[in-house]
């Protein structure tokens, strides 16, 4: 019965952290909508550019820095902007890696009775 509740337990914290870290982007459909709009707006002559801002607009840090260069923000203000927002990234990704780990040692204690019987069996 312990056993069944650690899988469980370790089942659902790997659920849990693996969705917050890859299919939780961190940046709502809102915000990354208007970072593509700003970034089609402020780089339509530089495609390269373009491309790559595009394709990093599910970041917060770079949702932020587009929001200040739209709003005109000056460089302290922007560069406050975009920390803040990379601090809270950071730690969604730090409780994200907390679950996984939980998860992983939740079905090692599982796991652990199980190895510890064989090794007796064998000796």
């Amino acid at each position: 019965m312990r056993l069944m509740i650690f899988v469980v337990l370790g089942l659902a914290l790997l659920a849990a952290g693996f969705y917050m870290q890859f299919a939780g982007s961190g940046v709502i459909a809102a915000d990354r909508q208007r970072c593509q709009e700003t970034v089609q707006n402020l780089y339509a002559n530089s495609a390269e550019t373009r491309n790559l801002l595009l394709s990093r607009c599910g970041e917060p840090g770079v949702v932020a820095m587009m929001d200040a260069r739209a709003n005109h923000m000056g460089a302290e203000e922007a560069a406050q902007s975009v920390g803040t927002a990379n601090r809270g990234s950071i730690f969604c990704d730090l409780i994200s890696y907390a679950l996984i780990g939980g998860g992983i040692g939740a079905i090692g204690a599982a796991c652990a009775p199980i190895v510890r019987g064989k090794k007796r069996a064998k000796a």
